[in-house]
């Protein structure tokens, strides 16, 4: 009975860190703080301004979220296997999965400082949707058209021969 409880236990810390990461992942996105304060994503490129600070809130939460469900089902799938081994095996196996959780979940983390930096700029200003609309625009414009595919000829070259003639 002592060992079944000693299961017990590790397999609920199994679970744990994605457990908190779930629930901490739709705390962010439906109830994370308004204001810059000690609770939430805390970074210098979070803390520029209140529009960073409520987008990192928002995309820490999706990706809390996304990283609870995708280790859940496997953590507690190695905490059920765990129980047909010995103690010992089943502490190194909880604190080898606790450790691989951690760092999944602070890589994952990691990710909301360059989903900021590629929505902001150094000053936390939004950047604007149209100079990237521009950019489209113009890298469209780059690509090749119908005639110069076919022909080798491109409009501007057409419109010049139509003038000489």
């Amino acid at each position: 009975m002592k060992e079944t409880s000693i299961w017990i236990i590790l397999l609920c810390l199994d679970g744990l860190i994605p457990l908190t990461a779930l629930v901490g992942g739709i705390w962010f996105m439906k109830w994370a703080p308004r204001t810059k304060g000690g609770v939430g994503y805390c970074s210098k490129s979070a803390l520029k301004s209140e529009e960073t600070w409520r987008f990192a809130q928002s995309c820490c939460g999706i990706i809390w979220e996304m990283v609870g469900i995708a280790t859940l089902v496997p953590s507690l799938m190695f905490g059920v296997i765990s129980y047909f081994t010995n103690t010992l095996i089943q502490c190194v196996t909880t604190l080898i999965l606790v450790a691989v959780q951690m760092i999944i979940l602070w890589v994952a983390t990691m990710s909301v400082d360059r989903s900021i930096k590629k929505h902001f700029d150094e000053n936390g200003k939004p950047i604007q949707i149209e100079s990237l609309k521009e950019e489209k625009e113009v890298a469209e414009e780059k690509d090749p058209t119908f005639k110069e595919i076919l022909f080798g000829i491109s409009d501007e070259e057409d419109e010049d021969r139509a003038e000489i003639e």
